[in-house]
């Protein structure tokens, strides 16, 4: 993705026909890309840069009503545990009780992804991925676009995102990446997230700390 240096009130072409706007927050900045999808292709038209203070300028000049938003959520719940095997009728409710069991969070929002099945003393269970994050921290996101009059369409934490993009097909597969002074460790396995552990790091980059932080995830 190109950086740009052009000031934001340049860019109002939101309108475009198919086109979408994705504003991924980052450190003490965002991204922002407008791009269409056609016969399976993305189609990138244009890309900016945007300093924090920048952000809610742009969003009240930009003539898009709704927004993809991709974000590096502060606070995150994140487990792979077993449950029994059973119809999706019933999992969720399952997968919502365990989280609640083990996570720490008045208030939270998740996304699962089922890492497969198993036999354990001889049931069949369940292996889960579970991905939580505090509601507060998803209602001052979606708070800040309502204000402006703006609609969030979407809303991804940013790993399922760059995972989606990693062929990690028959192996496992070791992922780092950065946002402002924090580093997030992501295990891939059969295309799949199976592990994450955030850190913090004092420079952009790996250092020898990020070395030993890798080491110990592993």
């Amino acid at each position: 993705m190109a950086d740009r240096a052009t000031h934001p009130a340049r860019y109002s072409i939101g309108e475009k026909m198919g086109s979408k706007v994705v504003i991924s927050f980052e450190g003490n900045g965002a991204r922002v890309v407008y791009a269409s999808a056609r016969s399976g292709a993305v189609m990138v038209h244009d890309a900016l840069v945007l300093k924090e203070e920048e952000i809610d300028g742009f969003l009240e000049k930009e003539k898009a009503r709704e927004f993809v938003v991709v974000n590096n959520f502060k606070e995150t719940f994140q487990e792979t545990f077993r449950i029994p095997y059973t119809s999706a009728k019933y999992r969720k409710k399952i997968i919502e009780l365990e989280i609640r069991k083990r996570c720490t969070f008045d208030s939270f929002s998740y996304l699962y992804l089922l890492a497969g099945e198993k036999f354990v003393d001889n049931k069949k269970v369940t292996e889960v991925f579970v991905f939580a994050v505090r509601s507060a921290e998803i209602g001052a996101i979606l708070a800040r676009f309502s204000r402006l009059g703006k609609t969030v369409k979407a809303l991804y934490p940013d790993i399922f995102l760059l995972s989606a993009m990693i062929d990690s097909a028959d192996k496992a597969v070791l992922c780092v990446t950065e946002s402002g002074p924090n580093k997030t460790l992501f295990i891939l396995r059969d295309g799949k997230i199976a592990f994450v552990r955030q850190a913090q790091s004092g420079a952009p980059g790996i250092s020898d700390f990020d070395v030993q932080n890798i080491d110990m995830t592993l």
